[in-house]
């Protein structure tokens, strides 16, 4: 589970996993780290590269994984190895930060994957990416009108409707 990770306690474990919603919906780690605002974005001129921080993505999710990095940094394990390595190297204390929130995004990506795999049903796949999942049909119980497929006829209907309908 997440919170077998060092650092990662009950309640980031719980903020990452209220904030990542279906891990489904990220085709790759990649992807996952763009989102996180862990993968760097690429800061070169003329012959000298560097990345720098990327400043989208999902804030919260980057602190989250800003406070992980920090207490992996900071106690002994792979992770204090991992930042003593990125510093020998010569980058910053703040690039190899970023190099081990970039790591730590990989990690908690894969555990997500595995959790889901391993508590998923036999025979239940998750929905590939880009896949809806509403339910197409005039009749169905995922249709926008509700259970009848019909729209509704009166305002106070439709307004009851909209307040209650969930995109999630």
């Amino acid at each position: 589970t997440l919170t077998q990770i060092h650092g990662l306690g009950v309640v980031v474990a719980a903020k990452l996993l209220g904030h990542v919603g279906d891990i489904g919906r990220f085709p790759s780690q990649d992807h996952f780290a763009s989102y996180t605002a862990t993968a760097p974005l690429d800061a070169s001129s003329g012959n000298h590269q560097r990345h720098r921080l990327n400043t989208g993505g999902n804030r919260q999710l980057n602190a989250a994984l800003h406070t992980i990095a920090v207490c992996q940094a900071r106690d002994p394990g792979p992770g204090r190895r991992y930042y003593l390595r990125k510093l020998s190297e010569g980058k910053t204390p703040a690039e190899a930060r970023r190099a081990l929130k970039r790591r730590l995004a990989n990690v908690i990506y894969r555990r997500i994957l595995a959790d889901q795999h391993r508590h998923q049903p036999a025979g239940v796949g998750a929905r590939p990416y880009g896949a809806s999942s509403r339910r197409g049909g005039s009749g169905s119980a995922g249709s926008r009108h509700g259970p009848t497929g019909t729209k509704p006829s009166s305002r106070r209907a439709r307004t009851s409707q909209r307040r209650t309908w969930c995109p999630c």
